[in-house]
């Protein structure tokens, strides 16, 4: 009689957690469905008012072309944001043809205000002797360019891009040779790097007692007069030089006369393994 009272609570709890999961699933439909039925009135809404934004955007068109006949830069880019903010909205609305075709002239005269900057970053970039930096702004305004002449021939025609970009394409020649050395120096000093880091191995480690570079004072201890005496403490943190890790410490000694002296010297040490190797040392200039 227990088993079978169990069995119908279970079939119970069992009907109970379908019809719950059935009410979710259809409240899901329905939020899905409204979502989907705001997303075609926005459409519809946006569609409709499609004239009226294009005639505003050709307005804005013709704003912009007036700034750019006075040689007004900044007039034109003020009314980028504009614009801009306008056609957002159809973004990706097939039906919107016209403002598609008056965004597509506008971004070719945002592109055209942008190109002075481009020489400016690329003049400055020569003047500072960074060619590779140089040559990628000349190298991205003259795509933008030719962009331009795909999308925008005539107002490309209309402003002389062609003579333009004959200009710019001398500049990139000039600067082009003078990027690929800087590059090949560059990638030269990155394996001259990663060859000493393989001879060097990994930098050597400091004790957190007294400050020692491991291994400096069985160094020293090999030549002292009093290898017993000699202490090294406070030890930099080490650099990798050319003659591997540099580390400058103090160290402390008795001399010939058994007075204890205190000196600065330089390190130099390289990892083996999980050992420290000092190569050299000498009193720090």
């Amino acid at each position: 009689m227990l088993l079978v009272g169990s069995w119908i609570f279970l079939a119970m709890d069992q009907r109970a957690a379908r019809a719950r999961d059935e009410r979710r699933a259809a409240e899901n439909q329905a939020v899905a469905a409204a979502a989907e039925a705001e997303a075609q009135q926005r459409r519809a809404d946006l569609v409709a008012d499609a004239p009226e934004v294009e005639r505003a955007l050709l307005a804005d068109l013709a704003a912009v072309d007036k700034a750019l006949g006075a040689k007004d830069i900044a007039g034109a880019r003020a009314l980028e944001a504009q614009w801009r903010s306008r056609a957002a909205p159809y973004d990706g609305i097939e039906e919107a043809e016209g403002i598609g075709a008056a965004v597509a002239e506008l971004k070719c005269r945002a592109a055209w205000t942008g190109l002075p900057d481009a020489m400016s970053s690329y003049d400055a970039a020569t003047k500072s002797k960074e060619y590779s930096r140089a040559e990628q702004a000349i190298s991205t305004a003259l795509l933008s360019a030719e962009s331009m002449e795909r999308e925008c021939p005539e107002f490309a025609s209309k402003i002389g891009l062609a003579a333009w970009k004959a200009r710019a394409n001398k500049s990139l020649a000039r600067v082009a040779p003078k990027a690929a050395s800087e590059r090949k120096k560059a990638q030269d000093e990155a394996a001259a790097a990663e060859a000493l880091r393989t001879m060097c191995g990994t930098s050597p480690t400091i004790s957190s007692w007294d400050g020692e570079l491991l291994g400096a004072a069985r160094f020293l201890r090999e030549s002292a007069h009093d290898p017993g005496s000699i202490e090294v403490t406070d030890c930099s943190r080490p650099v990798l030089t050319d003659a591997c890790w540099r580390s400058r410490c103090k160290v402390r000694g008795k001399n010939a006369f058994g007075g204890t002296v205190l000196n600065i010297m330089d390190f130099w040490a390289a990892t083996r393994g999980s050992t420290v190797v000092v190569l050299a040392a000498e009193e720090a200039e």
